[in-house]
């Protein structure tokens, strides 16, 4: 769970020793190091405090700083992306490539004032936490954490943990992936870890998950290669206190990554034996805001969201969802022609709708792209157009929000199908057992009680993993299908709970080969039935869920 806990008696003990040795505190633990990238001039921004407070006033003992805040304080971790790389080398001028401006205007990261000020905003409107890129030792987000946002007057005033940049910290060009079977990556890695274990982990307001430090890895499929899994097992080991490990792993969740991933039993099993929960950085798609009218949309991603918290369940991991404003990277000049997910209050609550029940009640966390990621428009940083309303729709949609989490144990049914083999045909590298075109529920007295359309999405169930693409055949009947199988030779799947609950599946279909594939069926984790399938022809197959 998020040890909010923590952080209330962290702050408590702080206040209890005053001013002075809160700077000090703040300060423990830097290596003293100084930073080996040169600065560029650039223009600091004169913050004044921002008064943001809702409650009445209360007469207290005047503080020595202006600096003043009144937290929303609440028990769930609400972390927003944070990046402190403005007025470095390479991140400045940054608002040229972004489509809104800040309130602040053209700020640097290491303007004490304005951090005070982002941690104002972020405390009074429920925001506990922040997870900050980080470059590695020495980079130039590195040194600001340490010796200006750490030892900023509000610097403990709010928790942070990092996001470590893979292709920052390796030798070598940024370019993605970095291949971790490369010895000196895997150095770089384990050599960070160890920074961060001396330099962070054992700060008093350095985030927790689970009673462990935390530590946060953007696009862990995409942004490695080769043996990551392993390196991070060493990197993690390296340490004096275990982290805990949340992997940004889209593909991770989609049943159709077995069609994309070379190694599927290094990317599932050992993956995922390393890293401790999975969420995704953003649910901005870019083909379907193309495609689709915005409350479409929105549809859209409160059912690939569902999908994959259910296949994180469906895996024994933690899911911590994500929730963006909107998104538009149109102003930087290396990206490709997108559309513009436009940013509204609005917008912002219809998207926070779709995700606040796929929290884990037992981590109790929801992450928010981002605080300050003005580059791609995503920020809830108080802008010109907006003002403090995305903050705002944080403190009322998800701080103050009662919405009850959802429970895939009571809400949904797992069905599986365990194949004893599969084929791949015609030197296909798909894994390949049942052709299959719907799927129907009964009661124990025959009533259906829900059928599926296999190939239509909007009429699926929630297919976790050992299904491929869509298949068409104008002339059958239906015309759509998909092949079952998969790597690990079975194909998961989550139907929502009936009443009654279902006491048999009737399934349309037909095997890959004749007289060769016999499939176990699961429901619940219990096995209820055995078939072979027999002959490569379609027929109508009936399974027991209840023996």
């Amino acid at each position: 769970m998020a040890d909010t806990d923590g952080a209330h008696r962290r702050r408590e003990y702080l206040q209890s020793l005053g001013t002075a040795a809160v700077a000090a505190l703040a300060g423990c633990g830097s290596s003293g190091s100084t930073n080996t990238t040169s600065e560029t001039d650039s223009q600091t921004a004169t913050v004044s405090p921002t008064d943001t407070t809702t409650s009445s006033e209360t007469e207290t003992e005047t503080p020595e700083s202006e600096w003043q805040i009144d937290p929303l304080e609440h028990d769930q971790m609400v972390a927003a992306w944070y990046y402190a790389w403005y007025g470095g080398p390479v991140n400045n001028p940054f608002t040229e490539y972004s489509p809104s401006t800040p309130e602040l205007g053209l700020y640097n990261s290491r303007d004490k004032e304005v951090i005070n000020q982002h941690i104002k905003w972020a405390r009074e409107h429920g925001i506990n936490t922040f997870i900050s890129r980080w470059g590695g030792p020495d980079w130039w987000d590195d040194t600001t954490l340490l010796d200006y946002f750490f030892e900023a007057e509000l610097g403990s005033e709010i928790d942070l943990f990092v996001e470590p940049s893979v292709t920052a910290l390796t030798p070598g060009d940024s370019k993605a992936p970095k291949d971790f079977d490369k010895e000196a990556n895997r150095t770089a890695l384990i050599e960070a870890f160890e920074y961060l274990d001396e330099n962070y982990f054992g700060r008093l307001n350095y985030a927790r998950l689970n009673g462990r430090p935390a530590v946060a890895f953007f696009s862990t499929v995409g942004q490695t290669a080769g043996d990551f899994a392993g390196a991070l097992a060493e990197a993690k080991a390296a340490t004096s206190e275990e982290p805990f490990v949340v992997a940004d792993a889209v593909r991770l969740f989609d049943p159709l990554v077995d069609v994309n991933v070379e190694n599927p039993e290094q990317l599932y099993g050992d993956l995922l034996s390393v890293v401790d929960a999975l969420t995704t950085y953003t649910i901005y798609d870019p083909d379907k805001v193309a495609e689709l009218d915005f409350p479409e949309y929105v549809e859209h991603i409160r059912e690939l969201s569902l999908n994959r918290r259910l296949s994180a369940d469906s895996y024994n991991i933690p899911f911590i969802p994500d929730v963006i404003p909107g998104y538009d990277d149109s102003e930087l000049p290396d990206r490709p022609d997108r559309p513009a997910l436009k940013a509204t209050p609005d917008r912002f609550q219809q998207l926070i709708d779709s995700q606040k029940d796929l929290i884990n009640s037992d981590l109790n966390a929801i992450f928010v792209t981002s605080f300050n990621e003005w580059y791609e428009d995503t920020p809830i940083e108080p802008r010109e157009e907006y003002g403090t309303a995305f903050l705002e729709t944080v403190a009322d949609g998800i701080v103050r929000d009662e919405t009850e989490p959802l429970d895939p144990a009571t809400d949904f049914n797992r069905l599986q199908f365990q194949f004893n083999t599969t084929a791949q045909p015609d030197g296909s590298d798909r894994n390949l057992a049942w052709y299959v075109s719907s799927l129907t529920l009964s009661s124990a007295d025959g009533e259906s009680v829900a059928s599926y359309d296999i190939g239509v999405p909007e009429e699926e169930p929630y297919l976790i993993e050992g299904v491929y693409a869509i298949e068409e055949a104008a002339d059958a009947d239906p015309p759509t299908r998909r092949w079952f199988g998969g790597p690990f030779a079975r194909t998961t799947m989550y139907v929502e709970s009936q009443n009654p609950t279902p006491a048999s599946a009737t399934v349309r279909g037909s095997p890959i080969r004749s007289d060769a594939i016999e499939v176990e069926v699961h429901f619940d984790g219990r096995l209820t039935d055995t078939i072979d399938l027999g002959a490569r022809e379609w027929q109508t197959y009936e399974f027991s869920l209840t023996n």
